[in-house]
């Protein structure tokens, strides 16, 4: 909370204006339209009616949005914790690698953006049903395992990375079957009750997965936008290292100095390689649960991971933090990996485990620093759009029911940072009109296809605004030449 404190009070930025407007005139007779509310391409109806109920008890007051979005995001991290004590890290081990997921500076994107509640509820609710399905496997109950498979559809109503789900669970099966015991024996494995139990699991699942899917096609006419996606293509290897290196330092070069990106990131891949070589050269001297714990975080890393190829390694992410909160549910498999390795494979002696934990530990404050820096491009975001929107409204209280609003130089971003592309919806919002007509004149935003927009020559029709970057205020321009008449 102390971490994140200073973004509680933000005001919306982009997408989130546009999510209040699609959902602001829903009826509650009406909820089943949250099912293709942000798009033709996503189903994540539960997020959704989180921003319903806050729309129609708070209105535009954003707190408790933003309150709700980091108290997830801590319940993410204690369930982390959980989930790695329940497979069979050390509490020590577990505390550590949930800690450091917490306080990453990754997660400012999904946590203090709003727009990014998807990832933060996806993986809240996946790590859960993770660890009520150990439970089932261990206790073979029915009743615990129908409460993960209803934690799953959770997960995969909030956001499609819960997918990872047709990976984890059966590796969680595996899992348990190899290093419940010394000794594997296949043969007795597969006649004794316990694996016609997991073929139960799994099948039920898969039937509930198959089940998701068509519905999603039935209500998008098809699988997803993947049509132009090459699904073997091959990476850029630029990109591709860029990326990975942004993840060992994921801090905001617009906010701080690359010597310090830099040394956190030479840090970071150190205590990094250190781990898994660790846990290569001293398998066997990990125990069953460290083992099984270890393997569970790389196949969720890479499962995770898998799933954003495409953004993360043909566009990349960069120190601008572009997109970051698509590397929000790997991460909590990377500092698995990360502090596994160290402690559970390690050597016991009191030098090795003061030291490793020392050198973990160093990380925290250099990660909240990060997430205060980081955050700080957020709360200019943030400025800008209440800006925009505050002071239109100040300078025109009461539009005409006809009347067209113009902007003029209206910021798009700020090197990887949304800004006001959302002030359509904004300002829609802030008069209580949807059908008002705003007009961009000459904002330094693109459409889709790159291509600059043209210049509105002739706004004499309407209200002309503009966004001066020296005072960061909006000016009017002109009033139409009806208004100027009267």
């Amino acid at each position: 909370m102390l971490s994140y404190f200073t973004i509680l009070n933000n005001s919306p930025v982009a997408d989130d204006f546009g999510h209040l407007t699609r959902v602001s005139n829903i009826p509650a007779t009406q909820l089943w339209r949250l099912m293709t509310v942000q798009s033709p391409l996503f189903i994540r109806p539960i997020p959704f009616l989180q921003i319903w109920i806050f729309y129609k008890f708070f209105g535009m007051d954003w707190l408790p949005s933003h309150l709700v979005n980091v108290l997830m995001h801590a319940g993410a991290a204690l369930a982390i914790f959980w989930l790695l004590k329940k497979i069979g890290a050390a509490a020590l081990t577990a505390f550590l690698a949930a800690g450091l997921f917490l306080l990453t500076p990754l997660a400012t994107e999904a946590v203090t953006w709003t727009a990014g509640r998807f990832d933060v509820w996806c993986l809240l609710f996946l790590i859960l049903a993770l660890g009520v399905y150990i439970i089932a496997i261990q206790k073979q109950s029915l009743l615990v395992f129908s409460g993960s498979m209803g934690l799953a559809l959770i997960a995969l109503f909030s956001k499609e990375t819960a997918m990872i789900l047709v990976v984890l669970l059966p590796a969680l099966e595996l899992l348990y079957i190899f290093y419940n015991s010394p000794h594997v024996v296949w043969k007795s494995v597969i006649r004794g009750p316990g694996f016609r139990q997991t073929i139960f699991r799994l099948f039920i699942f898969f039937i509930i997965f198959a089940a998701f899917i068509a519905m999603r096609y039935e209500v998008m006419g098809r699988m997803g936008n993947y049509r132009n996606a090459v699904f073997f293509g091959v990476p850029h290897i630029r990109t591709s290292a860029r990326t990975l290196l942004t993840l060992w330092a994921p801090l905001d070069i617009l906010e701080v100095s690359s010597r310090a990106i830099q040394a956190l990131r030479i840090y970071t891949a150190i205590i990094f390689t250190v781990s898994v070589i660790v846990a290569i050269t001293r398998w066997r001297h990990g125990s069953p649960g460290a083992r099984r714990a270890f393997l569970f975080s790389c196949i969720f890393f890479f499962s995770s991971l898998l799933v954003v190829f495409q953004s993360a390694f043909i566009t990349g992410l960069t120190n601008y933090l572009g997109d970051s909160r698509f590397f929000y549910i790997p991460a909590a498999g990377l500092y698995g990996i990360m502090v596994i390795g160290l402690l559970e494979f390690g050597w016991k002696k009191r030098f090795w485990q003061i030291g490793t934990i020392l050198a973990i530990i160093i990380l925290v404050p250099a990660f909240i620093w990060g997430i205060n820096k980081n955050n700080q491009a957020w709360r200019y975001a943030a400025s800008i759009n209440e800006r925009i929107t505050d002071e239109t409204y100040k300078l025109l209280p009461d539009p005409p029911a006809n009347a067209i609003i113009y902007f003029d130089y209206i910021p798009k971003d700020w090197g990887g940072h949304i800004l006001a592309n959302g002030a359509k919806e904004a300002l829609r919002l802030k008069y209580n009109r949807p059908a008002l007509n705003i007009q961009y004149a000459f904002p330094l935003m693109v459409n889709p296809h790159g291509i600059p927009m043209l210049r509105i020559n002739n706004t004499d029709n309407g209200y002309l605004f503009a966004f001066d970057w020296k005072t960061q205020r909006i000016i009017m321009i002109h009033l139409p030449k009806s208004a100027v008449a009267n």
